[in-house]
């Protein structure tokens, strides 16, 4: 730098003008108290810095021959991830669901071209959101697994619980029209309703499969036994499908702050419980009648192939 200064040097300077120096401490009454010292004329504007008379080789020289101010936009904080700095932009909610924006913020997300080195991505309710559906999924799986385990011990068979949870994917498509009709979202308590659905609606299926296989004890045979438990089991399904529903249809026309929240899980019950409360009653009756089916004719043949066997048995024993 021009006139032997130094950038330290300037700095310092620059520094002192704003500053007050701490140069020592004071024993008061044992107390000890700090001593500051700083310059009696405060530097309160850009034209006091610039005015200010800095000692060089060729004597006191005005700062502003050394130096320039410039106005500059810098971030008030620098935030940073594993060391790459990042900015955020948040957002309050307010009346529409984090299901319908996030599809909105996805959608820019897809249009906006990033330069090199830059890259979007959502985060905060956004994220957490995406990573508890996909927790929710691996709930549902395991849902799945416990209810067949209970019912192939309950049952001692490894079919009946196939026939009963056939039922759960016509429950999803309940669940799907009754969101599409009310024009909700799937979040992440509606999958949890799905959870609760799960058990709900197996209930009806099992008292179905139960009747029948009572029936099928007391030597009725396949279609007669559907044919009564259906007779039998109509009522208490229905009855205990209308009370549910009856117990969550406040919650599903619950409105205000808490209700965008409630009515999504609300309806998913209603509308999984009363589809395959019908279903039930028919898509249960033909799947069981199809296994029954099968598994005797697998009976016949395997019974087929053994009296050949012993026939072939015979025949070789008298030859």
């Amino acid at each position: 730098m021009d006139a032997g200064l130094t950038h330290s040097q300037v700095k310092q300077l620059i520094e002192e003008s704003f500053m007050q120096m701490n140069i020592g401490e004071m024993s008061i009454s044992n107390d000890d108290m700090p001593i500051n010292v700083r310059w009696s004329d405060a530097t309160t504007t850009q034209a006091d810095l610039l005015d200010l008379e800095i000692p060089t080789q060729d004597g006191e020289q005005s700062l502003s021959n050394f130096i320039e101010l410039n106005k500059v936009e810098v971030p008030n904080q620098i935030s940073r991830i594993d060391g790459d700095r990042f900015a955020s932009i948040t957002a309050d909610i307010e009346g529409r669901d984090l299901g319908s924006i996030n599809r909105d913020i996805q959608s820019l997300l897809d249009d906006y071209s990033t330069p090199n080195g830059y890259s979007l991505s959502v985060a905060g309710d956004l994220e957490q959101q995406q990573e508890l559906m996909q927790e929710m999924l691996i709930i549902i799986a395991i849902s799945i697994f416990l209810v067949y385990l209970v019912m192939a011990v309950q049952f001692n068979h490894l079919f009946h619980p196939v026939i009963i949870m056939s039922v759960i994917p016509m429950t999803i498509v309940g669940v799907i029209l009754g969101l599409f009709i009310t024009q909700r979202e799937l979040s992440v308590l509606s999958a949890m309703g799905i959870v609760m659905l799960i058990g709900i609606v197996l209930n009806n299926a099992i008292l179905f499969i139960d009747r029948t296989n009572q029936l099928r004890r007391s030597n009725y045979s396949v279609e007669k036994a559907l044919v009564e438990a259906g007779k039998n089991r109509i009522r208490p399904i229905f009855i205990t499908s209308l009370t549910t529903v009856g117990g969550m249809l406040p919650l599903a026309l619950a409105t205000g702050a808490g209700g965008n929240y409630q009515a999504p899980m609300a309806t998913v019950i209603i509308a999984g419980l009363l589809f395959s409360t019908f279903i039930t009653l028919v898509l249960i009756p033909a799947v069981y009648k199809l296994f029954t089916f099968k598994g005797s004719k697998s009976g016949r043949k395997r019974r087929k192939r053994r009296k050949s066997q012993d026939q072939l048995d015979e025949s070789q024993a008298v030859s």
